[in-house]
């Protein structure tokens, strides 16, 4: 009987520990930097797709090869002109999740309306696995080997 409480009680200690560990560790991942390099011309852009991490920092280095463009994303605040053969870097972070248009917003000739692409933030993908169930399973097998032990 001591040595089940005994297993009991140092079982419990682990637990206990393992779960005020846990909480120190930090919930959310480190957000990773994606850059992507983008060509706008009349009346596309190069990538059509771009593909992020919500919470990403994402850099966009954007050259336009032929006439003035504007590039925006709404969602995120994102707005500024592209002058032909200079590159300009837009930064900014998706906080949220989902699909969404980004577009041409300074007339560029009789295709500029569908100068459009698409961004999709993927949620954040979480880093912090709970192990407490797999523990718990593990403290119930100590405890039932214990308990044959004694007899």
């Amino acid at each position: 009987m001591f040595i089940a409480l005994l297993a009991l009680f140092v079982v419990s200690a682990v637990v206990i520990t393992r779960s005020a560990v846990d909480a120190l560790e930090p919930q959310a991942r480190i957000a990773a930097q994606k850059t992507f390099a983008m060509t706008a011309r009349q009346w596309s852009f190069d990538p059509p797709i771009i593909t992020v991490d919500q919470n990403d920092a994402v850099t966009l280095n954007i050259t336009s090869v032929d006439v003035t463009h504007g590039f925006s994303i709404t969602e995120f605040g994102v707005n500024t002109t592209l002058v032909p053969g200079q590159t300009k870097t837009v930064n900014f972070t998706p906080d949220r999740a989902g699909t969404f248009s980004f577009f041409c917003n300074v007339s560029c000739g009789s295709g500029h309306s569908g100068m459009r692409g698409t961004l999709v933030v993927n949620p954040a993908p979480s880093t912090n696995v709970n192990n407490n169930a797999n523990e718990e399973d593990e403290v119930e097998d100590e405890e039932e080997d214990n308990e044959d032990s004694d007899e």
